[in-house]
């Protein structure tokens, strides 16, 4: 309890892509386990910087367009 409530913002954050790239790992090698054909070395995760930037773009034309 004292642990979650010390953590700040940037730590939640940080110990969540942690999180996100060990289960990304695991579903990787299931994947190629079962067979699955893919470019595992060009995969595709939302929270890579690229897709971040591409996503507040997006929020930012839609601002600018009246739509939010």
């Amino acid at each position: 309890q004292k642990e979650r409530e010390a953590m700040t913002p940037i730590s939640i954050r940080k110990k969540s892509a942690e999180y996100a790239k060990e289960a990304v790992d695991i579903q990787l090698k299931s994947f190629q386990r079962y067979g699955i054909w893919g470019d595992w070395n060009s995969i595709y995760m939302t929270l890579q910087p690229e897709y971040e930037a591409a996503q507040i773009r997006v929020f930012g034309d839609m601002i600018t367009n009246g739509h939010i």
